[in-house]
């Protein structure tokens, strides 16, 4: 019974020294840490984890050119996102416009169709919030033709190609976007289009540069 006794007081003994000893442990080893913080060397220049992604998105804008005319454009665009707040690809629009403005050339009227493409730029502002901004720039180049087209006997289109030019476009815009999904958003599209080198006599390049309005939508990782 003795023994019993001995046994135990040793045992309680033992359990409230060991804890004592655990606790003074971790107490020095937050010291140790927080030592460490404050001695850690401050730099101008600190590493970060930088967070990567990839979407495609498809728009279609109408414009109106040359005092009226409408115009349809239809684009897609390749990009890379760094970091949720900057993305980098490549992109572009084909297009085609309505008959301009009655316009004749050898009694034929006229239709414009073209495309250009290039380098895409586009901060994001606020992307991870459910309604966000972007800005995106094309910087592009491409190439622009014109047609001639009568209606014949038979009720059908003769189309015939005259000129075709290379152009230089510069197109800044901005989205308002939406969050549908993690992997899934829609914008609300507005753009200005600064185009240069061609000229046809009824219409120059002055007469495409304008205000592009439209809907878009991307896929990918943000």
């Amino acid at each position: 019974m003795k023994n019993l006794i001995l046994f135990v007081c040793l045992g309680f003994v033992m359990t409230t020294n060991g804890q004592g000893l655990l606790d003074t442990l971790k107490e020095r080893i937050s010291f140790s840490n927080n030592e460490r913080d404050d001695y850690e060397i401050q730099t101008i220049f600190k590493p970060q984890h930088k967070s990567n992604g990839i979407y495609v998105g498809f728009s279609g804008n109408y414009a109106e050119i040359d005092k009226g005319t409408s115009a349809i454009f239809l684009g897609s665009r390749l990009s890379w996102v760094v970091n949720h707040n900057f993305a980098i690809g490549f992109g572009g629009y084909g297009f085609t416009t309505d008959v301009f403005n009655g316009t004749i050339i050898s009694n034929k009227q006229i239709q414009i169709d073209g495309g250009y493409g290039g380098l895409y730029l586009e901060p994001i502002i606020g992307s991870k919030l459910p309604v966000h901004i972007t800005l995106p720039t094309l910087f592009g180049v491409g190439g622009i033709g014109y047609r001639a087209f009568d209606f014949d006997e038979f009720n059908s289109w003769d189309d015939y190609y005259y000129e075709n030019d290379v152009i230089l476009v510069l197109e800044p815009g901005i989205d308002v976007e939406l969050n549908l999904t993690r992997h899934l958003r829609f914008n609300i599209h507005g753009s200005y289009r600064l185009v240069q080198a061609f000229d046809y006599g009824f219409v120059k390049s002055p007469d495409l540069n304008g205000l592009s309005v439209g809907l878009g939508l991307k896929a990918g990782w943000f």
